[in-house]
């Protein structure tokens, strides 16, 4: 079972660096899939909820607030 600090990569590519708690993501964390798409910030439960920034595979940004793994509340990257 994974708890705290720690890093974790999947057989295709992806990975997650950050906190654990009992086996899932919470806390700070950053995720990269893939096809070069990342996220930054918070998760609880293992999915992303409060304050992030999601990067997609062409580097177009979406910072603002998370609550299961959705944007509600856009900031404007000016704002940061």
């Amino acid at each position: 079972m994974k708890q705290g600090q720690g890093a974790f990569m999947w057989a295709s590519g992806g990975h997650f660096k950050g906190n654990y708690l009992q086996d899932l993501k919470n806390g700070y964390g950053e995720m990269l899939w893939p096809d070069g798409a990342s996220y930054k910030g918070f998760w609880v439960n293992g999915v992303q909820n409060g304050l992030g920034l999601m990067t997609d595979a062409n580097g177009r940004k979406q910072a603002g607030t998370y609550e299961n793994n959705v944007l509600v509340k856009r900031l404007e990257l000016a704002d940061l």
